[in-house]
């Protein structure tokens, strides 16, 4: 294009025809400028997306920021980060003067589960005990009726109900009449007054069906069970720096009227008020995630634009004369400026053409497999594609087209336009510094390409040996199903009228119960002590049958009792790492364990030892000693079993057709009446899909290490054929002066020797760094990662020696 056409101020046909011309001729630089600002730019919309659905997105409460979770922390007894408070602190909240609360309320963290009859047909429901004052706490109001009334909340209040909007689509079909309809649960009659509005969920990770009131106060042995979690409003103009001073007053008066004999058990007490967003994402694991998904994109597009702007500086060189020549011919610095913007918005615009569906695409892909738990509480968290994730992303590429346009415009000084022109635009145009920098800035790729897909490996190798290390159990052939008892029933009678009606259908191969079962997501934990420490078990309470079941063999000891056994006692029964940690030195077999802390009174003689079993994922091993077994047909095994009101069924069930379900299904309805048993699933495919799950997560941080490891490596290859191609004069008086071929190999090899030691070197010790921050959340990623860096480093050396290598051959084929 000639200087006249660039200070015209109309555009002819003739000025797009060259335009677009211009375009063809360097099709190359636009296409990948696009497609790596597009996908970097998608991929940092999708981790701003996260960050926003979890940090900025409005919660679906009234007034969100003014909530806040009260918390008792007691780690004298092992309750150091609890989320959860007594019934006692409530009432001395609700009876503090000047408290800074304007209301607040107590949710029993408990589920239970009963059976009713609604329209003849009998289904199962899981209820929740919830003081009436926090449905008007979080919510405006119902999506059908009125909210209970407050005074349902005292001993001789209204019995009345609240049922969530699932509950009233399956059971009464979504009719309005459902509201001050009767349910009857555990013998008790509740008035429905309220349906919750669609999606409500008062505890993360943990669903009802139906509420009904905790009524307060409680009796004076569970008054100070630190189990529930309290919400609170704060009052106007009331801060929560304020009241955690209060709470810390109130905490240190509590110390003080405590007996001294009791004293050493509120060492370090504690109570604290957090907002109720902070205290969610915590409880959900997701407090610090969201940054690193967000961090993860905007560290893919850095990387992006700095590729991006190096080939853009990269070409400007190769027209800087013809820049010169147009400014002496009159055309202004801003119309060049113009004229350059004018090439990137085909980048702009194909770039956003790839992010805009990009970040669709992800969201929709994330809310489908890693956030798609309702029991987990990300429903709470929604991923929507709104407004500010299309302003997120038009101001990212907004920024990286100008990027990429100001850098090679500030080398566009008359120096080094007059230079350009009067030298060889092939070799002025590209100094001596300026090949060192970008000699630099490639040895600054490999070592992030190295650290970036070092880490990557190590967290793959890490999450496929956990996820895929022995079970220490066998679940082939296994299928599991739960069975919910009728009203008043749940107890060793019915399990032993179960029990024979499952041995009179010739598909079951032995059966078993539990109160849960490994990899099934519901973990039952509690503190034990012994004289060597105190920590968190997996609480099992179980028969031996199914231990006999899983093949999980008795290492020492006495086997757990049988179905059929009188059990009196209090024994227990542990894993071997249980024994290990709370006895190391010594056999743990006819030693004391105690339920609580050491001090406490409950204290059981453990029996006998299994082996260790995987009891789950690793993030919920970490937090546990081992297991612990209790006895189902024991006294505590019995009010467990009451509480519940269902229980696990495990059997070895062969062949497995719809017609050996169905029989099992009628055995066990003609045996037991009133009972439910859920659908019967295949125990071997749900640690599958478990295990599938797990993975999902490293899939996506091996996506971005390859993503980000090709446009740098990609940006290797460019400054390498830029640099080649400015020593082309060079090597064509080397080759007149007899130098060969080896002689090229060897220099090139030299040189890139002295970019790459210092490149590997700190890859490995970033790798190093980013690894131990992420072992907190990640175990074993700092184990892994020597591995990894063995697999990594030759192939990110052997790609960089052919990026590096290439542009030489081809230099030398041309010259």
């Amino acid at each position: 294009m000639y200087a006249s056409e660039i200070t015209r101020p109309t555009i002819s046909w003739g000025g797009l025809h060259t335009f677009f011309r211009k375009l063809w001729q360097q099709r190359l630089y636009f296409v990948v400028s696009s497609l790596f600002l597009g996908l970097a730019t998608g991929v940092a919309g999708v981790g701003f997306q996260v960050l926003y659905a979890f940090q900025l997105q409005p919660m679906p409460f009234v007034d969100p920021s003014r909530l806040v979770l009260i918390r008792e922390e007691m780690p004298a007894i092992g309750l150091g980060t609890s989320f959860q408070a007594s019934p006692k602190l409530h009432q001395d909240l609700e009876r503090e003067a000047h408290s800074g609360i304007q209301s607040s309320a107590l949710l029993n963290d408990l589920s239970r589960t009963t059976t009713t009859r609604i329209n003849g047909v009998v289904m199962v429901l899981d209820y929740k005990r919830v003081s009436p004052q926090v449905f008007p706490l979080l919510f405006t109001r119902p999506a059908l009726g009125t909210w209970p009334q407050i005074s349902s909340g005292k001993p001789d209040g209204p019995h009345q109900a609240v049922i969530s909007y699932d509950f009233w689509k399956q059971a009464f079909a979504g009719n309005p009449d459902a509201v001050n309809r009767e349910l009857q649960m555990d013998g008790q009659s509740y008035q429905i007054t309220a349906v919750l509005p669609k999606g409500a969920q008062l505890i993360p990770g943990s669903s009802a069906d139906v509420f009904i009131p905790l009524v307060e106060p409680l009796p004076k042995v569970q008054e100070n069970n630190v189990n529930d979690s309290l919400y609170a409003r704060l009052s106007p103009g009331e801060s929560l720096h304020d009241l955690n001073v209060r709470l810390a007053a109130l905490a240190a008066r509590q110390q003080i009227a405590t007996p001294p004999q009791f004293r050493s058990q509120l060492k370090n007490y504690r109570i604290e008020a957090l907002p109720l967003r902070e205290a969610f994402l915590r409880q959900m694991g997701m407090n610090r995630l969201p940054w690193l998904y967000f961090g993860v994109g905007l560290f893919l597009w850095i990387i992006a634009v700095f590729n991006i702007s190096n080939y853009a500086l990269l070409r400007h060189h190769a027209i800087l004369r013809s820049l010169g020549i147009r400014q002496l011919l009159g055309a202004s610095p801003l119309r060049i400026f113009a004229q350059l913007l004018l090439e990137q918005i085909p980048i702009f615009f194909l770039a956003l053409f790839i992010a805009l569906p990009l970040t669709g695409l992800g969201s929709r892909w994330l809310s489908a497999s890693l956030f798609s738990g309702k029991g987990d509480g990300y429903h709470l968290f929604p991923l929507h594609f709104n407004v500010w994730m299309f302003v997120f992303v038009f101001v990212l590429l907004l920024m990286g087209v100008m990027i990429a346009i100001v850098l090679p415009l500030s080398r566009s000084r008359p120096a080094s336009l007059r230079e350009a022109m009067a030298g060889d635009e092939r070799t002025a145009s590209l100094s001596k510094g300026i090949q060192r920098l970008l000699q630099l800035a490639s040895g600054i790729q490999v070592a992030l390409a190295i650290a970036v897909l070092g880490v990557a490996l190590s967290l793959t190798i890490s999450a496929l040996v956990l996820g895929y290390r022995p079970l220490g159990f066998d679940p082939e052939g296994v299928f599991y199903a739960s069975l919910y008892f009728p009203p008043g029933q749940a107890n060793k009678a019915s399990l032993r009228t179960v029990q024979g009606a499952l041995r009179s259908v010739p598909y079951v191969h032995g059966e078993a119960f539990a109160s849960t079962l490994p990899w099934l997501g519901i973990n039952l934990g509690s503190l034990f002590s012994s004289p060597h420490g105190s920590g968190r078990a997996i609480f099992e309470v179980t028969i031996g049958e199914m231990l006999s079941l899983l093949h999980i063999p008795l290492e020492r000891g006495k086997a757990l009792p049988p179905l059929s056994a009188s059990t009196q006692g209090r024994s227990l029964w542990v894993s071997s790492d249980a024994c290990k940690r709370y006895y190391p030195d010594t056999d743990c077999v006819g030693k004391l364990l105690h339920l609580g802390p050491y001090f406490t009174y409950s204290a059981y003689p453990i029996a006998g030892v299994y082996a260790p079993i995987t009891w789950g994922l690793h993030t919920m091993m970490r937090r546990n000693f081992g297991i612990v077994y209790l006895p189902l047909n024991t006294p505590i095994g019995h009010i467990f079993l009451s509480k519940m009101g269902k229980v696990q069924i495990a059997m070895r069930l062969s062949p497995d057709t719809s017609a050996a379900r169905t029989e099992i299904r009628n055995a066990i309805r003609l045996a037991l009446p009133g009972s439910f048993l859920a659908n019967i699933h295949s125990y071997a495919e749900l640690i599958h899909k478990r295990r599938a799950g797990f993975l999902a997560f490293d899939a996506v941080l091996v996506v971005f290490a390859l993503l980000a490891t090709f446009i740098s490596l990609f940006g290797v290859y460019v400054v390498q054929d830029a640099v080649q191609s400015a020593r082309r004069s060079e090597y064509r008086i080397r080759r007149l002066l007899g130098a060969q071929i080896h002689h090229f190999r060897r220099r090139a090899l030299v040189e890139q020797t002295r970019i790459l030691l210092p490149g590997v070197i700190l890859g490995i010790a970033v790798a190093a760094v980013l690894a131990r921050a992420m072992n907190t959340k990640f175990p074993h990623a700092l184990l892994y990662l020597a591995p990894a860096l063995i697999v990594v480093l030759p192939l990110v050396l052997l790609v960089y020696w052919f990026s590096s290598w290439w542009p030489v051959r081809k230099v030398l084929r041309d010259g």
